[in-house]
């Protein structure tokens, strides 16, 4: 299963337990949900040991739905996996800079 899929399906899972506690803000459980994503993406991707090349950095940006549809029909649009196509527009971006 990709990487993407696990944390995507985690978080989806966990999202209605923050929401059924009562005791929490709303502010408070985007920060639990928040937490929850950035302590399983650190997980599943975990970084290469120090002789395997070159050290990736996870950068987390939140993007509203449409924006994340928007990525997703792009990047199947150009037959590519959903983070190969934003590291390529990132880099596209730079290089037009």
């Amino acid at each position: 299963m990709p990487r993407t899929v696990i944390v995507d399906r985690a978080v989806a899972a966990y999202c209605p337990l923050v929401a059924r506690d009562e005791s929490l803000t709303l502010d408070r459980q985007r920060e639990a949900v928040r937490r929850f994503a950035s302590a399983l993406t650190s997980l599943v991707y975990d970084p290469p040991g120090p002789n395997e090349g070159e050290t990736a950095f996870i950068l987390s940006l939140p993007v509203k739905p449409a924006l994340s549809l928007q990525i997703d029909a792009a990047a199947a649009k150009a037959g590519k996996t959903r983070e190969a196509w934003i590291l390529e527009a990132i880099q596209a971006r730079l290089a037009g800079d």
